[in-house]
Parts: structure tokens; C-alpha cells; sequence
């Protein structure tokens, strides 16, 4: 029975977690994976919980369907996702190399040559007013070019940017 309620503490816990941080998270596909995860341990965790409590309340006969079979199929079923999401997410390719964007991440988010010019110094810290006298193009330019940087690839500011790159980096 303490193993239960400590399994069933450890699930709720999670979900808290990922309840309270899942906005946090800056990267589509990690997010998505997060979610996943919520849903599933949501749909599982109830039949988990009468799949334990079977075996001290006599009035969840009814259930004896379920009886040890919530739990591995919960197990089967996260570990399958986990699987399929290392192999999916930890197996692509960086989005940089020697602090240079790769030819991946080009062609992923369709980014132009003077984009590459201009993540690349907002990466070293520029700011616009920079940007634009290293680049021979006024600031309004450079703010252009930043908003389609943050549309392409779907972040909303410069720390997000960074973390997105970063985080799939070979340094």
C-alpha cells in the first residue's frame, strides 16, 4: 500500500509540475512531447488508481477487468511515446556548428542570407542601432528583418532565439 500511494504521489507530482512549467517551455516539439505525457498519465492515472484500490474495496468488483492491467499498460504505452520521441528528437540535426548556422537549419526555416547575418549578431548581442550600421541598413530595416526571424522560426524574443539554436547545437 505505501508503494501505491507513493507511485500515485510521484504521478500527481509530475503532473504539477508540467501543469505549472509546460508554458515555459520554448521548444514546439518538447512542448508537444510534455503534453502528451500530461494526457496520457491523466487518461491512466484513474485506472491505475482503481486497478490499486481493488484489492481493498470489495465494491470495485466491477472493475476486475482492469485488475493488473492499468499500470503495465500505462508503462507500454509512455515508454513506446518515449522511444519514438528520442529517436525523433534527440536524432536531428543541429541547428548549429562552430557558431554557424547549418545548412539543416537554413533549409528547415527558410532563412535567408541576410537573416543568417542578422541571427548571427543578435547571438553576439547587437542590438538593431549595431546591427544596422554593420549591416549598412537602418534600424527599421533590421526591425523587419528580426520580426520575420521570430515568425520563421517561431519564437517571440531574443532569449528564446538563443535557445532554440543553442539547445540544438554541436559546439
Amino acid at each position: 500500500m505505501a508503494l501505491n500511494l507513493l507511485l500515485f504521489g510521484l504521478i500527481l507530482y509530475g503532473l504539477v509540475l508540467i501543469a505549472a512549467n509546460l508554458h515555459a517551455v520554448g521548444e514546439r516539439t518538447l512542448r508537444r512531447a510534455l503534453a502528451l505525457f500530461f494526457v496520457l498519465t491523466l487518461v491512466f492515472f484513474p485506472l491505475m488508481y482503481v486497478d490499486a484500490a481493488m484489492a481493498y474495496l470489495p465494491s470495485l468488483a466491477l472493475f476486475a477487468c482492469l485488475e493488473g492491467l492499468a499500470q503495465p499498460l500505462y508503462l507500454l504505452v509512455l515508454n513506446a511515446l518515449t522511444i519514438g520521441f528520442g529517436l525523433r528528437y534527440l536524432n536531428r540535426p543541429a541547428y548549429a556548428e562552430q557558431d554557424r548556422l547549418t545548412e539543416h537549419f537554413v533549409s528547415r526555416f527558410k532563412v535567408t542570407a541576410r537573416e543568417q547575418e542578422i541571427i548571427r549578431l543578435l547571438l553576439d548581442g547587437a542590438v538593431g542601432k549595431e546591427i544596422g550600421e554593420r549591416l549598412f541598413i537602418s534600424p527599421k530595416t533590421v526591425e523587419n528583418h528580426v520580426y520575420n526571424i521570430y515568425q520563421k522560426l517561431g519564437v517571440k524574443n531574443r532569449v528564446q532565439l538563443f535557445r532554440l539554436i543553442r539547445s540544438n547545437a554541436l559546439e
